[in-house]
């Protein structure tokens, strides 16, 4: 039984008559024995309001009458045996004990983290291969004519240098070996993009016309090429395009909103211009291409100076992150440097 003392108010006067209470787990008894007062209170008529620090505790009964007590330990019991404010028990508690609620988000903020750095790019990677190719013709298709109703043109470069491009394009898939995607080369001619190229990833590279000007010999264009093709290999663009969406999902799982969740496979064109390539994603192409040049007794040298031309080039612009996914170039020109050393 759970007894404890308090201040008894009957609700039609102000009033207060000391009072001990008493809990048999069924009824709550309240007296006061030097003037006989007694009340008896079936639990369902019992209401107990939520604990707020350690202000005073209120227990209210269906007469209008209610009781006041300091007793926290003694009221946080009555709530467990009549099941009431269990949420706010839990949160009182909490608040009790700060090491904990420290403690917990700590956790909290750990579990994210790791979810973010290391879950979701395994589970990224691993859905980005079981894609079929179907969905991603279909995707990089509609890609492709949405960058050319906004920012491409038919190319402007002669047959001669077209068909130079190509046989480059071909022996280097003949090289490394490109058979597990549909690859196709694309010409454009931006002048509002400038000097870039990016995959798609169903295989299809678009290379612009400002570019192939940009370039001072073949091997350098071989060199941007050979990274856009690592990039389809590894599946750069769908593990980008899949981590941010997780992370997205994640976040709106946390603040309780995923109904903006259905809409997101309607996207995926836009999502696939919008998620430009991690820092990671870029060295690992990096790396393929310095590789391939090396490989073939290049050197880095041709690949590193386009990478520098294009850096000066292109600048700050209004177009999507997808064309501006080529961070710290002084890194990456570094990396590329010390494959040819001996």
């Amino acid at each position: 039984m759970t007894t404890f003392t308090g201040t008894y108010f009957d609700g039609r006067t102000s009033a207060g008559r000391h009072v001990s209470v008493s809990f048999n787990g069924s009824t709550v008894s309240v007296r006061n024995d030097e003037d006989g007062f007694y009340v008896e209170v079936p639990q369902e008529q019992v209401d107990i309001t939520a604990p707020l620090g350690r202000t005073t505790r209120v227990i209210t009964f269906a007469d209008g009458a209610r009781l006041e007590t300091d007793d926290h330990a003694a009221v946080s019991t009555l709530e467990q045996m009549v099941r009431k404010n269990r949420y706010a028990q839990m949160l009182d508690a909490l608040e009790r004990r700060w090491p904990l609620v420290l403690a917990s988000l700590a956790g909290i903020v750990a579990a994210v983290l790791v979810t973010i750095h290391v879950v979701i790019p395994v589970m990224a990677d691993k859905a980005s291969r079981l894609v079929p190719a179907t969905i991603l013709d279909g995707a990089s298709k509609q890609t492709l004519t949405m960058l050319d109703a906004r920012f491409f043109g038919p190319t402007t470069l002669d047959r001669e240098t077209t068909a130079s491009l190509e046989k480059i394009f071909n022996e280097l898939l003949a090289d490394v070996g490109g058979a597990s995607f549909s690859y196709r080369l694309e010409l454009r001619n931006s002048p509002i993009i400038g000097p870039n190229a990016f995959a798609l990833p169903s295989g299809t590279i678009v290379v612009t016309d400002q570019l192939v000007a940009l370039a001072t010999d073949d091997r350098a264009l071989a060199g941007v090429l050979a990274h856009e093709l690592a990039h389809v290999e590894q599946r750069h663009g769908l593990r980008s395009l899949f981590q941010n969406a997780g992370v997205f999902l994640l976040i709106s799982l946390l603040v309780g909103d995923v109904t903006s969740v259905t809409s997101m496979a309607a996207t995926m064109p836009t999502l696939l211009i919008e998620s430009g390539y991690s820092r990671d994603f870029e060295e690992e192409a990096d790396l393929f291409a310095g590789e391939y040049m090396t490989q073939k007794g290049w050197g880095t040298r041709p690949f590193r100076d386009i990478l520098q031309s294009m850096a000066k080039e292109v600048g700050d612009s209004d177009v999507p992150s997808f064309f501006l996914t080529h961070p710290g170039t002084d890194d990456r020109l570094a990396h590329l440097r010390n494959l040819d050393d001996p």
